[in-house]
């Protein structure tokens, strides 16, 4: 195709030794060419090449977006390849998009936003998802994997967010790694490698996980690496998630913390965990002792303080009251036996 065209695939099968749909120009010397190619069921197969191609050269620009909601998108070599400054988008919500040999999507040098909201993107040898290019990148769901190369390997001054989805590699490669000088922002998702390194961070650029928005969740985003979660030789700022790894859940320094929280190690199975702990212990009506749950121990001591059996300090006596009249009665201790046999 060629110009400024519009190409939408809605069924059937296109087949070609090289590409499936390749995009050129005839252009003249600094012109620029537009127009959406869209997938949004069938199949597209370059046996020996690419699904679909993005030709740029030194004579014309692109600004051709690619937009993939469904079907099937194969290259042997890459399903997907954006040429050298193509200002195009590529948008994927849904589909299948996989390679053999190199990158199931390849952006040479190209500067238009990539954002991923779903769909899957495999790679047989290469990456999921290559990044040479200057781009924004947006991934907030979907499947990105791969086996035998690290899932999204990206370079350059690159602007990433994950927000959810899952990005694997189920080989010994990095599920992300990271070179020169970019910055990524992990906020929700799951990232994992099952023999390796989750996310190994080379460069000066930079890493955040989780977001610096005033509030901290223990449980998203996962960062889990077989050895370890975040290996980096830049440090990180940490707001937000959890870290396992066998070996260690990070390796390097952590930058930033939000204010009133340290760090927590635990071991959970044969992983060593990481996450965020409140420096200021928060308070579980009904939890007597303190544990950060309601068990049966915390009713035992109830009715030993009730008979005065056993005395309680200040903060014990606020955990108990769970009507807030200031005592702790049979009225307490019945809403926390109704707690404990999942009543309340």
């Amino acid at each position: 195709m060629y110009n400024d065209t519009n190409v939408n695939i809605t069924g059937g099968e296109i087949k070609a030794y090289s590409s499936a749909i390749g995009s050129y120009s005839d252009k003249t010397s600094g012109e620029t060419i537009t127009g959406t190619i869209k997938v949004s069921n069938g199949k597209l197969s370059g046996d020996n090449g690419y699904a679909i191609l993005i030709n740029t050269n030194e004579e014309f620009i692109s600004s051709r977006d690619i937009e993939i909601s469904g079907g099937e998108l194969y290259g042997k070599n890459y399903a997907i390849r954006i040429g050298k400054e193509s200002e195009g988008k590529l948008t994927i919500s849904g589909g299948t998009i996989h390679s053999d040999v190199f990158s199931a999507i390849y952006n040479y040098y190209g500067n238009g936003d990539i954002t991923i909201k779903g769909g899957t993107i495999t790679s047989e040898s290469g990456s999921a998802l290559a990044n040479r290019g200057n781009p924004k990148i947006e991934i907030d769901g979907g499947e990105l994997s791969a086996d035998k190369a690290a899932t999204i390997n990206t370079y350059n001054t690159y602007d990433m967010v994950i927000k959810g989805g899952t990005i694997k590699n189920t080989g010994r490669k990095n599920a992300i790694l990271l070179n020169d000088d970019g910055k990524l922002a992990i906020e929700g998702g799951t990232i994992t490698s099952q023999e390796g390194i989750a996310i190994l961070h080379n460069g000066s650029g930079k890493l955040e996980i989780g977001k610096d928005d005033g509030t901290v969740s223990t449980t998203e985003p996962e960062v889990i690496g077989k050895t370890t979660g975040i290996k980096t030789q830049n440090g990180f700022d940490f707001y937000d998630g959890v870290l396992k790894g066998e070996e260690k859940s990070y390796d390097g320094e952590i930058n930033k913390i939000p204010e009133g929280y340290e760090l927590e190690e635990e071991n959970e199975l044969e992983l060593k965990t990481i996450k965020l702990k409140s420096k200021t212990p928060t308070t579980i009506q009904g939890d007597i002792n303190g544990d950060g749950k309601i068990t049966a121990t915390d009713l035992l001591k109830m009715k030993r303080y009730i008979v005065y059996l056993e005395e309680f300090s200040e903060e014990e006596i606020k955990r108990g009251d769970m009507n807030e009249d200031n005592e702790i009665t049979t009225t307490d201790l019945l809403k926390v036996k109704r707690i404990i046999v999942g009543l309340e």
